[in-house]
């Protein structure tokens, strides 16, 4: 492991425990999203904190109503982040790591899902 994996992974361990510890202790402890505040309206990450603390707690249901396109997309962002933290190992193996999911048009892909998410869960208030 690199010395950036070895620091992506101190700080994966931190969130966790961060969010396994201290953010079920109640809403004060969030992190505001700045968006929210100035707009009134829900960004395409709101409620990713409360879901990630649902899916940590074995609460499924909740962790999807919370944010059901960040749910959705758990499996791909932790992929990502194994990813980030085995560097070596996929350049090595690109196939085993499913780089096709990481290239410049796949997060472009991405990036244009998270604002469309952002803009329909305003219309509809979801």
């Amino acid at each position: 492991m690199s010395n950036k994996g070895v620091r992506a992974f101190i700080i994966c361990i931190f969130v966790v425990v961060l969010l396994f510890i201290v953010l079920p202790l109640g809403d004060r402890w969030m992190i505001i999203c700045p968006f929210h505040q100035l707009t009134g309206w829900d960004c395409s990450f709101c409620g990713g904190q409360r879901m990630a603390v649902s899916i940590m707690q074995g609460e499924w249901v909740a962790a999807f109503n919370y944010n059901p396109l960040l749910f959705c997309a758990s499996p791909l962002i932790l992929v990502g982040v194994v990813r980030l933290l085995f560097l070596d190992f996929a350049n090595r193996h690109p196939r085993l790591t499913l780089a096709v999911l990481f290239t410049d048009r796949a997060l472009l892909v991405y990036l244009i899902i998270l604002l469309l998410w952002g803009i329909i869960r305003n219309i509809f208030n979801y």
